[in-house]
């Protein structure tokens, strides 16, 4: 269903605006339009590709780097309640027209969750997620693919998580051989050729519950998990140098989790993360600022009981090096947009 639908993304490196759709469909075939504009809207590239995918594949990430739109096609196979996709990348040439693809799995590994983000300093496509070993099994560790486009050469990786982060990440009181639930979430590029991966605790839980005056009414309560944060420093070579648990608890329900999550930016050498502390339903808009050596110093930026509304820190934006704007409802004063200067 996701190829019948059309996407409009933006590079920030280049201002150009894709906008990508399915122009033509048939039973074994995707003929993708691409049109790309500039900051007037003017046409810069109007061009198409074709892609076949296999049953049970759909589109599900498009990206404009540079001269390139990349996709990214997934095939899901489901074991108990779970959807397990196998991803390939496919990345399209605006200029010459060459179509290029690298799968994100073998026979014996699987990415089974990515984040993409394109570094224009060093022509690189890095992809970057949680890695298993079969259909069924959780993440055993970060899986990472650099691409240069220009080649069509990729480097994998995978570093396997030792039991001690298992455990720290996962908690002690339950013995775990894997890191469940966790989902990358952002990419920011070191100085020194190295990244830092983003994750993010997720879960849904759904509760039913049955009328007792009248058993064929019943209704559905889903329940928003957005838990902790692991913020991994990987190094050019690659490995783990540090990875930093920044904990917090947010539970909704019925709403999606709009609220929760929280908004990632940098600042001079620092990295920035907002969210709010809901976990004592206090509301507090937290600021969190991590070292590049993984010292984290944490502080209240907006006291709950001091705004009578609520921030949406998922949907905010970094608009400069030294600025971020959040969204957020006020029940006297409506939509309000809060300037955090770093």
């Amino acid at each position: 269903a996701g190829s019948k639908q059309f996407t409009i993304t933006k590079d920030d490196y280049t201002d150009r605006i894709l906008v990508l759709y399915p122009s033509e469909i048939n039973s074994n075939m995707i003929r993708m339009a691409a049109k790309v504009l500039d900051e007037k809207l003017e046409v810069v590239y109007d061009k198409s590709f074709s892609v076949f995918p296999e049953k049970n594949e759909g589109l599900e990430g498009a990206y404009l780097t540079g001269n390139y739109v990349s996709i990214v096609l997934s095939t899901e196979y489901k074991s108990s309640y779970k959807k397990n996709p196998f991803y390939t990348f496919v990345y399209f040439n605006l200029e010459n027209g060459e179509k290029r693809s690298t799968d994100l799995y073998t026979d014996s590994t699987r990415f089974n969750s990515y984040v993409f983000k394109y570094n224009p300093l060093d022509n690189e496509m890095i992809i970057s997620g949680f890695y298993s070993k079969s259909k069924k099994s959780d993440s055993k560790g970060i899986a990472l693919v650099r691409i240069n486009p220009d080649n069509n050469s990729g480097k994998f990786a995978y570093l396997i998580f030792s039991p001690e982060m298992i455990s720290q990440i996962m908690g002690k009181s339950k013995k775990y051989n894997e890191i469940k639930d966790y989902y990358p979430r952002d990419i920011v590029f070191r100085s020194d050729g190295g990244f830092v991966l983003v994750t993010e605790y997720f879960d849904i839980e759904k509760e039913v519950y049955t009328d007792y005056y009248n058993i064929n009414h019943s209704y559905v309560k889903y329940y928003y998990r957005f838990s902790d944060m692991v913020v991994y420093s990987i190094s050019e070579s690659p490995e783990i140098d540090w990875y930093r648990i920044i904990r917090k608890d947010q539970v909704t329900m019925n709403d999606d989790g709009y609220y929760s999550s929280f908004l990632a930016g940098t600042h001079l050498n620092k990295l920035v993360f907002l969210y709010n502390d809901i976990e004592r339903n206090d509301w507090n808009l937290m600021l969190n600022k991590v070292q590049p050596d993984g010292s984290i110093k944490s502080d209240i930026l907006v006291k709950g009981n001091e705004f009578d509304g609520y921030f949406v820190p998922k949907i905010g934006k970094q608009v400069s090096a030294s600025e971020m704007i959040i969204p957020s409802f006020s029940r006297k004063k409506g939509f309000i947009l809060l300037k955090v200067e770093l």
